[in-house]
């Protein structure tokens, strides 16, 4: 950021659509509160809402290149938000697990993984019964195989 991307107040200068402005502060880790402050929104409720109109409205104008250009960065910041946490929550440290747990939810939502149901989800098992010697056994295994 260059001097003159600096406000008095030392906030950065913004240009341009509210909504795309609101998106770069929060890819810049910018809370909700921050965003709105900087941006001119008057809550950080207002700010997301705005934020994901925004998102919303120009995904359809994205190509499918850019959306999966947008999907990996976010992929990448969660696995960064994951590896901040990881080696506390698995010695036990509950807040991290339950941030991990967050990261993990996040992560699954973005992919769409939620969206499984169950009978996507489990496998089919046959059980066969044999009668005889090994030999009918192996020819009766191969069968299940085909």
């Amino acid at each position: 950021m260059s001097p003159s991307d600096i406000r008095s107040d030392g906030l950065p200068v913004i240009r341009g659509d509210k909504g795309e402005q609101a998106y770069e502060l929060k890819k810049q880790g910018k809370s909700w509160a921050e965003v709105a402050r900087i941006v001119g929104y008057n809550s950080a409720n207002v700010a997301m809402v705005e934020t994901k109109r925004w998102l919303t409205a120009i995904g359809t104008a994205k190509s499918t290149h850019e959306r999966e250009e947008i999907l990996e960065m976010e992929l990448q910041r969660l696995d960064s938000l994951l590896d901040a946490v990881w080696e506390q929550a698995m010695t036990g440290d509950t807040k991290a697990v339950d941030s991990a747990i967050k990261v993990i939810n996040a992560r699954a939502k973005l992919l769409s993984l939620d969206q499984l149901t169950a009978t996507q989800t489990t496998q089919n098992f046959n059980t066969v019964v044999v009668s005889g010697d090994s030999k009918d056994f192996i020819s009766s295994l191969k069968l299940v195989e085909s």
